[in-house]
C-alpha cells in the first residue's frame, strides 16, 4: 500500500508532543494511509519501510488506536518500533556491505535508545532486539498480504 504524502503534521500532533520533545528534529509520522513529512524533505528509501511497517501495525488495530495506545504504552511503542527498526535494517543490509549495515544497525539501536523514545531501553538491549528480530507473519484470514510480502515488494 502506498502513502499519501503531505508536508504537514498529523492530526493528533498536540497529543504527540505531549510525549515527545521534537524540537526541530526531521520526524515523519505514518498515519495510515498518509504518511505526514512536515519540513518535506526526501525520504530514503529504508525510512520507507520502516514508516510502511507503522502502517500496516496500523491496519491490524486501527489508526487512532494504534496511536493512542503507542502514546501512552511504553511496552507497545517498544514492540512496535523495534519490529519496524528491524525491517529497515533488513532492507538496508541487503544493499550495503557488512560494514557499513553494522554502522546502521549502531544508528537504529542508539536511535531507539535515546531521549527521542524516552529513554525506553539500553543501547544494548536496542541492537539486540532489531537485530535478532524475526517476522512472525503469513497472510491473515482475511487473506491480505503480511508486512514480510508487501515490504519486500519495495
Amino acid at each position: 500500500m502506498e502513502f499519501e504524502i503531505r508536508k504537514e503534521y498529523p492530526p493528533n500532533i498536540d497529543e504527540i508532543r505531549k510525549v515527545f520533545d521534537l524540537g526541530d528534529r526531521d520526524v515523519l509520522f505514518a498515519w495510515g494511509i498518509t504518511l505526514y513529512n512536515p519540513k518535506g524533505n526526501a525520504v530514503p528509501p529504508h525510512l520507507m519501510v520502516h514508516e510502511k511497517v507503522h502502517q500496516m501495525q496500523q491496519r491490524e488495530v486501527g489508526v487512532e488506536k494504534w496511536w493512542d495506545r503507542y502514546l501512552k504504552d511504553k511496552d507497545f511503542r517498544l514492540n512496535q518500533e523495534v519490529e519496524a527498526y528491524a525491517y529497515q535494517y533488513q532492507f538496508v543490509k541487503k544493499e550495503v556491505n557488512a560494514r557499513t549495515a553494522k554502522t546502521f544497525l549502531f544508528a537504529l539501536a542508539s536511535d531507539l535508545a535515546s531521549p527521542v523514545y524516552g529513554n525506553m531501553i539500553q543501547y544494548g538491549r536496542a541492537e539486540s532486539l532489531i537485530r535478532n528480530f524475526r517476522p512472525s507473519y503469513a497472510k491473515d484470514k482475511s487473506g491480505e498480504e503480511s508486512k514480510e510480502t508487501s515490504l519486500s515488494k519495495e
